[in-house]
Formats: C-alpha cells, structure tokens, sequence
C-alpha cells in the first residue's frame, strides 16, 4: 500500500468535501470546509513532513521558533466558475 503524505491526505479530503456538500463551484452555494495542519513525523529518522490548509506549523528547534508557511487555500472547492 502506498505510504500517504500529510498533501496526499488533505488531497482526499478536499475530494471528499466538496462530494459529500455537494459543491459545484457555483458563485452563490454555500463556501463550507474547513482550515487544517496536518504533519507526519517518523520518530525512527527524527523527520516530519507537513501539509497546512491556511494553518501553519510552528516548529520549536533548539531554542529557535520557525513558522512553515501554508497554502493559503482551505480544504473545499474554491474554485468558483
């Protein structure tokens, strides 16, 4: 079975969203989905992998605070005809 990334997973999420609300794209249907960070972190290898849907992941290493940027997209369909 292929290993999942955190992308690969806020990928099916969109899908299934926009399936299960039933979304077009329309400009008038309702804009419900939701905002998410998501990382995965091997504690064999000490290496994390992120995907953030407007979320960013704060990441505390040795005594430092490092933002990782998200897509500045949430999880829903956006893209309105």
């Amino acid at each position: 079975k292929k290993e999942l990334t955190p992308a690969d997973i806020l990928q099916t999420l969109t899908e299934q969203i926009i399936e299960a609300l039933h979304q077009t794209g329309d400009v008038d249907e309702t804009k419900d989905g939701m905002d998410i960070a998501l990382c995965k972190i091997n504690t064999k290898t000490n290496k994390a992998t992120f995907s953030g849907a407007f979320n960013p992941l704060y990441l505390v290493w040795n005594n430092e605070i490092r933002i990782i940027k998200p897509n500045n997209r949430p999880i829903m369909n956006f893209n309105i005809k």
